[in-house]
């Protein structure tokens, strides 16, 4: 047999009954429902939002972070694994994944954090794939390949080039 899972916020835990009433209604087999703690904020006491300053992933994007990065960090914000790695590809991620090891207290935002892991998920990457990327954020003026080992070292994500020529 079949497990089908959804996984939702714990915001939705209270509208859980509502939906499963609506799949005995059908006659459905409801899916499992699985429950992952909110992010909090930089400040950690209350719920992400918009108004605090959380972004759309689209923007992430357009400030150079891989998507390589986003899947890690946001796994870990709910998930460990355990043990001392944190550094996952997407295939590796799905391997350990394990909903026993969802954590039942919201995990904090950090920037910080967030900036570390994509600095090391760069540091995967083929080194023609990083001079490559390196080459097309900076200006056409400046396009010297000499420029990146010097660059490298000092950048979390491809936006941070912009910020050093600025």
């Amino acid at each position: 047999m079949k497990v089908t899972y959804v996984v939702r916020g714990q915001e939705f835990i209270s509208s859980t009954q509502k939906f499963l009433s609506v799949y005995e209604a059908f006659g459905i087999e409801p899916p499992f429902f699985v429950t992952t703690p909110p992010i909090l904020g930089e400040s950690g006491n209350k719920k992400l939002s918009k108004r605090d300053g959380a972004k759309d992933i689209l923007d992430y994007k357009k400030e150079g972070y891989l998507p390589e990065t986003m899947i890690n960090y946001l796994a870990f914000l709910g998930f460990n694994p355990g043990g001392e790695k944190e550094v996952y590809t997407p295939k590796e991620l799905i391997e350990v994944f394990d909903l026993t090891k969802i954590q039942h207290s919201g995990a904090k935002w950090s920037d910080e954090k967030l900036d570390w892991f994509n600095k090391e998920h760069i540091k995967l990457l083929p080194k023609e794939e990083i001079e490559k990327n390196i080459l097309e954020w900076l200006p056409e003026n400046m396009r010297n390949p000499r420029l990146v080992p010097i660059i490298f070292e000092r950048i979390s994500k491809w936006g941070d080039i912009t910020e050093m020529v600025r």
